[in-house]
């Protein structure tokens, strides 16, 4: 989870300081059925991993004037998108090469926008966390809630265990502004609540290691960033100091390193982000990142040689090589506050709550689609440069 906003307000207005206070919803009854994953969905794959030849295969706008959150499924065949109206909607990879993709199904429980989404790693399960004060569990083929977990105030913040038991839920802070605890774990098989941790700062965003062995918090207003031991639930080690927000914080997918990005102020976050790193095996502090703004959205390609930030004040994604620190690939794009990479790394998805959008991009030594452009687009897909105007338009594969 990584939504945050910019233009002096975009963080400030992500994290709530502007929110008001909102209430729990009921939990509504079943919405439907989630058609299961076809043979050819399931192994569906375009694009290669070359990621210094980033393009754009398309932009959907689902329809809501925000969309706060994105993520892929572990096969890759699906990709599940939150809105500000608390619709989620399900999309399978195998439609992006059609002419006018849709959802496949639209969940509806939550009342008010959705921060976070997080597939179990079997895949038949959903996590969503939304401004409405609940995290709801669906099952992904049935589309029913499963859990429902409410919580005093709104959550950003969500994330499993590799294994599939534990899920930890980050709360943006208390009601009405009184400090609470911030930090809770469940029992994903039973929804129900096994502990509320110290921490009183408001959680920004949640990260396990790869072998479910800690957790990391991205924490803001007054502590510092942790990590947690998840067995005894106890803090190992502090990240950076108190004086920083964090927007994003993520184990490798190798589990040798922790990335933090931090801002020093919610209103103004250009010039002053930074992107951390651990060697999480050792607690020693690696040479930093510091991009041109404050990165907000972030992930690490699958081998966990690159690392991947959305600059949503610059609306450009870069790619940097996490050994040499050098910047591999920049490209335009929204005002991108989350990204997600695909499991096998060919597609990259990025969601924009400012235009509404979900920008999906592939790179390059694949089989990539050539995208016809539309009426309105300013720049030709088949190239490796992409204009700061890209636009959405039908597909149709290449001839080989």
């Amino acid at each position: 989870m990584r939504n945050w906003i910019s233009n002096n307000m975009w963080v400030a207005l992500s994290i709530g300081l502007a929110s008001t206070v909102s209430g729990c919803a009921s939990v509504p009854g079943p919405v439907g059925s989630v058609p299961a994953p076809t043979h050819s969905e399931q192994n569906y794959s375009i694009g290669g991993n070359d990621y210094t030849r980033p393009t754009l295969l398309r932009t959907l706008q689902p329809g809501d004037a925000r969309i706060w959150s994105i993520a892929f499924s572990p096969d890759g065949s699906h990709f599940a998108t939150g809105s500000e109206s608390g619709t989620i909607r399900i999309w399978t990879c195998g439609s992006l090469t059609e002419a006018d993709p849709q959802p496949i199904h639209a969940l509806e429980g939550h009342t008010n926008r959705v921060f976070d989404l997080d597939f179990t790693p079997d895949g038949t399960r959903l996590v969503s966390s939304g401004r409405d004060s609940n995290v709801f569990v669906w099952d992904v083929e049935t589309g029913e809630i499963v859990h429902a977990m409410p919580h005093a105030w709104e959550i950003r913040a969500a994330a499993i265990s590799p294994d599939g038991t534990t899920l930890i839920t980050g709360q943006l802070g208390g009601p009405n502004g009184k400090q609470a605890p911030t930090v809770f774990v469940w029992d994903l098989q039973t929804g129900r609540p096994l502990q509320t941790l110290t921490h009183l700062a408001p959680c920004s965003d949640i990260s396990f290691s790869p072998d479910g062995v800690l957790f990391a918090l991205g924490l803001i207003d007054g502590e510092a960033s942790m990590i947690v031991d998840t067995q005894s639930r106890k803090d190992v080690m502090p990240l950076g100091y108190s004086g920083v927000w964090a927007t994003a914080v993520l184990f490798d997918p190798t589990g040798q390193r922790l990335a933090l990005s931090t801002v020093r102020s919610p209103l103004d976050t250009r010039t002053i982000g930074k992107i951390q790193f651990w060697d999480a095996r050792s607690g020693d502090e690696l040479d930093p990142i510091e991009p041109s703004s404050g990165a907000v959205g972030m992930d690490f390609t699958p081998d966990g040689k690159y690392l991947i930030a959305s600059l949503p004040d610059d609306k450009k994604i870069v790619i940097w090589d996490i050994e040499t620190h050098q910047e591999i690939a920049a490209f335009p794009s929204s005002p991108t506050t989350e990204v997600d990479i695909s499991p096998d790394g060919r597609i990259l998805a990025g969601c924009s709550p400012q235009d509404g959008s979900v920008q999906l991009w592939v790179f390059g030594d694949g089989q990539a689609p050539v995208v016809r452009a539309a009426k309105n687009a300013a720049w030709n897909p088949a190239t490796d440069a992409p204009s700061s105007t890209p636009a959405s338009g039908s597909v149709e594969e290449p001839n080989h």
